[in-house]
């Protein structure tokens, strides 16, 4: 089932750098005990709110994708859902966060056809807002993101918070980064946008503050750093 927000002014997507898609528990909100079906249990991840924020401004269109199976097991209403994802706009920084939402709520044994690792919501996407695959990103915390994206020919980041501590070995082909924070440098790195951090958004400085991000793939070590202020 898609939360389909449907935006068609030219101004707002055309010459988008690229849509970055994320995954919403674990990545963007705390994962918690359980499945998260109220919005009282909405809480944001470290700079969740500045990252995005910053992504917008540098000309990425960003969407949500996620697997809600507790509706489908009936542990919780759709309107569940649906008010999570209204408050996780809110806690982003209020408006219109994400140009659209989808929530699947098939479950692994009855999948819908959006239910990740179904590269069809991005696909769709792409198709509406004139992206191409290969310049947009999924960033999540599960395998099924990583393969989501490279089903649709998309670039994948794991945040090895939630579920991504757990699944990292699994995910050995995708870049894999400590935290938001640290998804966006590396995407700055690889697109060339926004190459030197904006003072105003507070992006400009690691989860550390010291050392420089550094951003490892296939299982090796870092494979390349990138430092701040420099």
């Amino acid at each position: 089932m898609v939360a389909g927000r449907h935006f068609f002014s030219t101004t707002e997507w055309v010459g988008a750098l690229g849509g970055i898609f994320f995954d919403r528990d674990g990545t963007l909100c705390e994962n918690g005990t359980g499945y998260l079906g109220g919005p009282g249990k909405i809480v944001l991840v470290g700079d969740a709110a500045k990252v995005l924020a910053a992504m917008s401004r540098a000309g990425y269109l960003l969407f949500l994708v996620t697997n809600q199976s507790g509706v489908g097991r009936g542990y919780f209403p759709a309107g569940s859902a649906h008010r999570c994802n209204r408050r996780l706009e809110e806690l982003l920084g209020g408006g219109k966060i994400f140009q659209e939402i989808c929530v699947s709520i098939g479950t692994s044994g009855r999948p819908d056809p959006y239910r990740k690792p179904s590269p069809r919501f991005l696909l769709e996407m792409c198709a509406r807002y004139m992206l191409e695959p290969a310049r947009c990103w999924v960033i999540g915390d599960s395998p099924c993101d990583g393969e989501m994206a490279e089903r649709a020919g998309a670039r994948a980041i794991l945040i090895e918070s939630g579920l991504g501590v757990e699944t990292a070995s699994k995910n050995a082909s995708r870049w894999r980064v400590p935290d938001l924070t640290a998804a966006w440098d590396l995407i700055r790195l690889w697109d060339g946008a926004n190459a030197h951090p904006d003072p105003a958004d507070g992006c400009g400085k690691n989860s550390s503050g010291t050392e420089p991000h550094k951003f490892a793939c296939d299982g090796g070590p870092a494979l390349f750093s990138v430092g701040h202020g420099q």
